[in-house]
């Protein structure tokens, strides 16, 4: 194992979406969490918006080490989560 693959990890990601769509925004970002926080090795996230009205979310998961965060990212809850927001963020 290697020094960057031993301890937890932190991914960030920047999703945009119409500000006219805040509510499903908010309730696609909760729908992931529950879904991640079931996987072992959730130690969790974390969303913020520049200002009021911005369309950049800014999200933040956390894992505890690259084999955790790898789980996720090729799960089919994953790939379902982001499927789901086709349409809504960019």
């Amino acid at each position: 194992m290697t020094a960057q693959q031993a301890g937890p990890v932190t991914v960030a990601a920047t999703r945009y979406a119409d500000p006219a769509r805040e509510a499903e925004m908010i309730a696609w970002i909760r729908a992931g969490t529950a879904l991640a926080e079931q996987f072992p090795g959730f130690l969790g996230h974390g969303f913020v918006r520049s200002a009021a009205g911005d369309d950049a979310w800014h999200m933040l998961y956390r894992f505890a080490d690259h084999e955790a965060l790898s789980a996720w990212e090729a799960s089919p809850q994953r790939a379902w989560w982001l499927g789901a927001a086709q349409g809504l963020v960019g």
